[in-house]
């Protein structure tokens, strides 16, 4: 079975093709598709960006306990218990499927813990014994939550600066001052490249997603009318079957040519026989509903797939057509 990617709109294709702006969106419905295509791919690398997200939170979390004075500690342990315990939850929802459309937001909430521990850590951590550490977790980390975790940019550009501002708040709450001079050198570096650095992967995510649909697109659509072609036809139709076998479904197929359409070619001609085609597929077009399926076999041949949703509704959109 084909996916979605054939019902994109050829006028939605070639508007993204040929945008060269800056801005990271699509026309609405290739927007859609586009989301989909990133979260499902998301959810596919979770594992991988769960071990390392999980490493770094066990890493930061280590290193802040260890420079803590001990009567912090306690007040330390608790808050990264309940960070821990939030974050187990939000496991258990990803594994159950009718969350997925909610993953972004479960990954930008663990990123952005991740970034309040670097900023907790970077401000706690004695200079003389952790400096190396805090400047190389902070951009590490930053750079990490930007890029390597498959959020789309605008996620990443939240968690990257709400985790920070959450760190700060927390650093104070700790009892603690908040280094600036060293949040400027790593945090506020870090973040800019890490910017562009999601910004440039998802652009480039976005172009080689917008080339295959239109590959794609091309290989299932007729090149003269635009119409879907026999490949996705037979696909729409075994899809029509299966439903009404499975849940009794009806469906209506039409076909129909043209009547002394040979006689047009040899008469003016094949560019003008292309020009007769194009029209009548714009007119049929115009006059079904859109989840309808209206192909063209070759020749003058077209077909018209329909879903019945009421008993007469065939006979109406044939006398439309006619």
């Amino acid at each position: 079975m084909f996916s979605e990617q054939d019902d994109v709109p050829e006028k939605e294709l070639q508007t993204a093709l040929s945008s060269t702006g800056w801005m990271l969106r699509f026309p609405a419905q290739l927007e859609q598709l586009y989301h989909l295509h990133a979260r499902t791919e998301a959810i596919k690398n979770y594992p991988v960006n769960a071990y390392i997200t999980f490493t770094l939170f066990a890493t930061f979390g280590m290193a802040i306990y260890l420079s803590l004075p001990p009567s912090i500690i306690a007040s330390w342990i608790k808050l990264f218990a309940i960070c821990i315990t939030v974050l187990l939850v939000r496991r258990v929802i990803l594994s159950i499927r009718r969350f997925d459309r909610w993953f972004d937001w479960h990954m930008t909430f663990e990123s952005a813990c991740i970034v309040a521990l670097l900023v907790i850590m970077s401000n706690i951590v004695p200079p003389g014994q952790g400096k190396i550490l805090s400047y190389v977790g902070v951009s590490y980390a930053i750079f990490l939550v930007y890029g390597f975790v498959g959020l789309r940019f605008p996620f990443a550009l939240f968690s990257g600066w709400v985790g920070g501002a959450v760190g700060i708040v927390l650093t104070y709450a700790l009892g603690f001052h908040v280094n600036w001079a060293l949040l400027n050198g790593t945090y506020t570096t870090a973040s800019a490249l890490g910017m562009v650095i999601a910004y440039m992967l998802e652009r480039k995510d976005r172009l080689n997603y917008l080339q295959a649909m239109s590959l794609s697109h091309l290989s299932l659509h007729d090149s003269l009318t635009k119409l879907p072609n026999r490949a996705l036809f037979v696909d729409r139709l075994t899809y029509a079957l299966n439903a009404a076998q499975r849940d009794g479904r009806e469906f209506t197929l039409m076909f129909m040519d043209l009547d002394g359409f040979k006689e047009v070619n040899d008469a003016y001609g094949h560019h003008i026989g292309d020009l007769l085609l194009r029209e009548v597929a714009q007119r049929i077009q115009n006059r079904i509903r859109s989840q309808d399926t209206f192909a063209r076999l070759g020749g003058d041949e077209f077909v018209l797939l329909m879903n019945n949703d009421k008993p007469d509704e065939a006979a109406i959109v044939a006398e439309k057509i006619l």
